[in-house]
């Protein structure tokens, strides 16, 4: 292979992960630099929110964690009001139109002095601000600059995922966003989509090596399979999400593009490529840090990899596991250049190693199978959980659950209290001092009862950054709300199917207590001084009893 068919794009993409040490453009203000940024960057909705507040002369400060996407966010906003930045200078003012809006790229950056300066000098603009700042600094210089207590007002915007208002009465007011409460989730489709798009990838079309580059093969079977492949990553960065993992964009992009290279170049694959290389370094096998069935050891360094390998997305059994080791019929399950690699090399050359073929077949199930949405449906519950597609219903759409799902939760809910579930007759969840993971026993102190018919699951709505409404499943009694997290769903519905769980994360532990304590103290059950309340197991049913003090006996209704 000629150096003229090297393909630049393909460096770039290794240029955006960790996996080697040529990740120079990780950093968003080389990323703006690049030439490749612009096909491949995703304009988020985000930008129209800011971009409105900035036409509206506000004071902006935009915090989160490093790798959030700060500094890329700022140059979209500029660009979208009229002013296209090729470089991002530390602070300065730039003419946009009917107004001169300032921008501060990384507060982190400037000594104190120029801190406190800067931020004194937003509050007091007439015109628009913009402050990106890493939330310990932001902190730091507010402190300094405020004598009049608003840290804890501060910090309560940071925690709403549409930011707000703070008013300082001697300086003015800000627009406050943590970047790192915005979901990053939406951001996986289109970036993927502008990644396999773009037409940089005309130079790989000419290579004499294309038919046998993995890269190039990656390519062509996410362009084919798109809407699957993000689909899958998309569910698991919300499922991590959920389970307190989110991941900024400069995580999620490591990963895809990780996924799409394995750290390859042009001249490896030039030099080295054998046909099996298409499957070992399959898209789906990377997304997961192997080469094959071998864990590479670049991926270390890969967030994302390590989170989606912690969760073992890949290895859970699936409806389809029988038909896709044993058949051997490829071509009823993923598209036809895939189904000829895997024929070639696992039916006519008669790969030995089981173990590996089996895994390589499931995972590009996962990304690249084709199906019904009905054996898709029993897949994802297989590989996510049961309630998780309802979980993503109610997310994104507001579905309410039907009663039968009350029940369910209801039951789940009463074995954390006595250790059973619901009774098929009963009407009530009874409220006893049972400890977690105790044995049940045959006699408990009952502490109260709630009527089945006063509990209901509703559906919260709350604003996003996007405009588009997301919701919570709220838990509600009485004056009493509690939001059920997937955790705390997926623990539940293991319960209910009486699956005895032992190790629980401290996440989820206090979740469990809290959700409990609420119940406990919104109960208005009052008894007698002298009365102790007891339920008793009876034959398969729990039954309740008082047992009533006098001066010199016990006695029991």
């Amino acid at each position: 292979m000629t150096a003229s068919y090297a393909n630049p794009f393909v460096d770039y993409l290794n240029s955006l992960h960790n996996g080697n040490a040529a990740n120079q453009n990780a950093i968003g203000e080389m990323q703006i630099s690049s030439p490749f940024f612009d096909d491949t960057q995703v304009k988020r909705p985000l930008v129209s929110f800011l971009q409105a507040k900035v036409e509206k002369g506000d004071f902006i400060i935009l915090t989160g964690h490093a790798g959030d996407g700060k500094t890329t966010l700022l140059a979209q906003v500029l660009d979208a009001i009229g002013s296209k930045q090729q470089r991002l200078l530390p602070f300065a003012d730039i003419d946009c139109g009917c107004q001169q809006v300032h921008y501060v790229k990384d507060f982190s950056e400037l000594t104190k002095v120029e801190q406190d300066s800067e931020l004194q000098s937003c509050f007091s603009r007439r015109n628009a601000s913009i402050l990106i700042a890493n939330t310990g600094p932001l902190l730091s210089a507010f402190n300094r600059l405020d004598s009049n207590g608003h840290e804890a007002d501060l910090l309560d915007l940071m925690d709403l995922p549409c930011g707000g208002y703070l008013s300082v009465e001697e300086n003015g007011r800000a627009f406050v966003l943590n970047i790192a409460r915005v979901d990053n989730t939406d951001f996986i489709k289109p970036y993927l989509q502008n990644l396999v798009a773009t037409p940089h990838w005309s130079a790989c079309a000419a290579c004499p090596s294309a038919e046998r580059c993995p890269i190039y093969f990656n390519r062509n079977m996410l362009i084919e399979k798109i809407d699957r492949a993000s689909g899958f990553i998309e569910k698991a960065y919300i499922w991590l999400q959920e389970y307190d993992h989110r991941a900024t964009i400069r995580q999620i992009t490591a990963h895809l593009t990780y996924a799409m290279t394995g750290g390859l170049h042009c001249n490896s694959v030039a030099s080295h490529c054998a046909d099996s290389w298409r499957y070992r370094y399959l898209f789906s096998n990377l997304f997961f840090g192997c080469e094959g069935n071998d864990f590479r050891e670049g991926a270390k360094q890969i967030h994302g990899i390590r989170l989606v390998t912690e969760a073992k997305f890949d290895i859970r059994p699936t409806c389809v596991d029988y038909e896709l080791f044993n058949k051997n019929q490829y071509e009823a399950f993923y598209p036809a250049p895939l189904a000829g690699v895997f024929d070639e090399a696992f039916n006519q050359h008669r790969h030995r190693d089981t173990g590996i073929v089996q895994t390589i077949l499931k995972r590009a199930y996962l990304f690249f199978g084709q199906n019904t949405n009905e054996v898709d449906q029993a897949q994802e519950k297989e590989t996510f959980s049961e309630w998780f597609d309802l979980y993503l219903r109610i997310r994104n759409k507001g579905e309410k659950p039907k009663d039968s799902f009350k029940k369910s939760i209801c039951s789940a809910i009463n074995t954390l209290f006595v250790g059973e579930t619901l009774g098929e007759f009963s009407d009530h969840i009874d409220l006893t001092l049972r400890r977690n993971n105790e044995q049940t026993s045959n006699v408990q102190l009952l502490s109260g009862r709630i009527a089945i018919d006063n509990i209901a699951l509703k559906c919260e709505p709350y604003d996003t950054v996007s405009g588009q409404k997301q919701y919570h499943l709220v838990f509600c009694t009485g004056k009493m709300k509690y939001r059920i997290s997937l955790p705390l769903l997926n623990y539940f519905c293991e319960i209910y199917h009486g699956i005895i769980i032992t190790d629980i994360d401290p996440m989820l532990s206090n979740g469990i207590d809290s959700l409990k304590a609420q119940l406990l103290s919104n109960d208005q059950t009052t008894v007698d001084e002298n009365e102790v309340p007891l339920v008793f197991l009876s034959g398969n049913r729990w039954v309740k009893r008082k047992l009533i003090i006098g001066e010199h006996s016990i006695d029991h209704d």
